[in-house]
Parts: structure tokens; C-alpha cells; sequence
């Protein structure tokens, strides 16, 4: 932190030399993230009657709940599509078991007091 030239308020550097870090890009995110969003409760009658009022407002970011007789039920949020969806098989063929890893092993077996009897598969 520096001092103004009028000593009033202290000034953030925009970046910090050793590490690189922006620090008020960082102060800006971490209070977008922590303010609090305005919260509108709204009895579901008139949740069915401005419905797409309460969408647009819900999209701009504020927080609705849908109430009845005064008791949240549910709030109403955007979708958040993920930005990055998942491959699937990703690992396929990268993996390889044991040729014995599906046999019994006697020492499982006496430390959980199985016997004979109660063996899958048997």
C-alpha cells in the first residue's frame, strides 16, 4: 500500500512486483462474490402471476423465493452451464486390474470371520 500525494487515502498498487498478482482485479472479484444479492420473497400466487417478471429479475442476479403462507418453498436461481462438460472414457484403456484381483483372499476373509458358507458366488 502507498500513500496519495495529498496523504487522503491510501493507494492499492495495481500490481504486486514480486508475485504478479493484480490485486484489484482480485479486491473485485472477492467483493462481487461476497455482497450480499438483494432477496425478493414472493407468495406463489403472485410467483404465477409474474412469473417472467421474476425470471428476468432472477437472471439480473437477484435472489427470489417463492413462499407460501410465509414459508420459503423455493428459490428461484439462472442455470449455470458448465464450461467445461465431461469427456466420457476419458481414461479408457489407461486402466488394467490384476488377473487375481476378483479371487478371495484368505486373510480378509479370517479378519471379517467369513467362512465358506457365506462367500459370494458359492
Amino acid at each position: 500500500m502507498c500513500q496519495a500525494a495529498d496523504d487522503s487515502q491510501p493507494v492499492w498498487p495495481a500490481r504486486s512486483f514480486a508475485t504478479g498478482v493484480d490485486f484489484r482485479r482480485l479486491l473485485t472479484e472477492f467483493t462481487a462474490q461476497t455482497t450480499p444479492s438483494v432477496m425478493t420473497t414472493v407468495d406463489i400466487q403472485a410467483a404465477r402471476t409474474h412469473l417472467s417478471r421474476l425470471i428476468e429479475q432472477a437472471i439480473a442476479g437477484e435472489e427470489i423465493v417463492i413462499a407460501r403462507a410465509g414459508k420459503p418453498l423455493v428459490r428461484l436461481m439462472p442455470f449455470v452451464q458448465d464450461k467445461n462438460p465431461r469427456t466420457l472414457g476419458l481414461l479408457r484403456g489407461q486402466i488394467r486390474e490384476a488377473s487375481d484381483c476378483w479371487e478371495n483372499d484368505p486373510a480378509i476373509e479370517a479378519a471379517f470371520g467369513w467362512s465358506a458358507i457365506c462367500r459370494p458366488g458359492l
